[in-house]
């Protein structure tokens, strides 16, 4: 894993985190963004993977 997946990863995990802080009024908003953000975080490395093979 590069520095950059590094940093990508990092910065994926604090988004998370903003968006819980933000939506954890609403347990429904919770799911769902839980949801989506980790849908899109290993659609994502999934892609890198891909691309660097």
């Amino acid at each position: 894993m590069t520095i950059y997946q590094k940093i990508f990863a990092i910065w994926v995990i604090l988004l998370v985190g903003l968006l819980y802080a933000i939506v954890r009024k609403n347990k429904t908003q919770i799911a769902f963004c839980a949801v989506a953000w980790v849908g899109f975080t290993l659609s994502t490395f999934a892609g890198v993977v891909l691309v660097l093979k």
